[in-house]
């Protein structure tokens, strides 16, 4: 959208997972998970980069069906500080993180089960954060992943990245949405064994490591994808999508 309109405005992200098996099924590391979870997030409004409490900024959003109408939450993450640095005009960027389990995770922290010092519980003292994740399930194997999958006890996973930018260009106001979705069955299909959320994070940073080799791009140095030139994009877009990483355009404007 920066490269295509004159002035980028706001962006709002969201990370959105449905998940449908027989017993909780951790997609991501816990700690890592949890510690983003409970870190001030990040919001940058009108050239401030603010910080704001974990599980704020409570919204019901519409995601494309299956996944429908989510609960959001403001999220750890490092996208609204990178767009503000490299994305000129921005006045607005944040990053929230949605699903059916969010209200859980949220009333998770609110209860001081991830607090993340050190607490008296008896004689002994204990981290309740440690304890959190020693108790959480750990990420499955990709060989428990087809397991799971031929016993029926993991009947899906959906990953969808929304982003919704408002732009100005020649004088007009327009909106655009970019949509990314991934499924168990699609992902499976490309490599068997992996959810939707491992299969869209991994398959990144193999689509990068390939467009490095290939001398797609020449940009050097420690360079977010911010920062890269439209055809270093547009290499790596073109990339994704012959990975199954496909994004969607829709495209709001005025007509007069």
């Amino acid at each position: 959208a920066a490269d295509k309109f004159e002035q980028v405005l706001e962006v709002r992200m969201k990370d959105c997972s449905l998940q449908k098996s027989e017993s909780l099924i951790s997609t991501w590391a816990p700690d890592l998970l949890w510690y983003d979870m409970i870190q001030e997030a990040y919001v940058y409004e009108d050239g401030v980069l603010k910080r704001v409490p974990p599980f704020s900024g409570e919204e019901i959003y519409a995601f494309p069906e299956p996944l429908g109408q989510q609960p959001c939450y403001h999220h750890y993450h490092e996208e609204p500080p990178i767009m503000a640095r490299f994305i000129k005009g921005l006045r607005y960027a944040e990053f929230k993180m949605a699903g059916p389990y969010m209200p859980y995770a949220k009333a998770i922290y609110e209860l001081g089960l991830v607090k993340n010092e050190k607490i008296k519980v008896g004689d002994v003292e204990v981290n309740p954060f440690d304890v959190f994740c020693a108790l959480a399930p750990k990420p499955p194997s990709m060989d428990e992943v087809k397991k799971m999958i031929e016993e029926g006890k993991l009947a899906e996973d959906i990953s969808c990245i929304v982003t919704d930018v408002k732009c100005k260009d020649r004088g007009k106001t327009i909106e655009v949405s970019y949509i990314s979705m991934m499924t168990l069955k699609e992902a499976n299909r490309r490599i068997p064994g992996t959810t939707a959320t491992s299969y869209m994070v991994g398959i990144g940073g193999e689509t990068f490591t390939e467009v490095l080799v290939e001398g797609s791009i020449k940009s050097t140095g420690v360079v977010p994808p911010e920062a890269l030139s439209k055809d270093e994009k547009e290499a790596v877009i073109r990339k994704l999508a012959g990975k199954g990483i496909k994004i969607y355009e829709t495209v709001k404007k005025e007509l007069a």
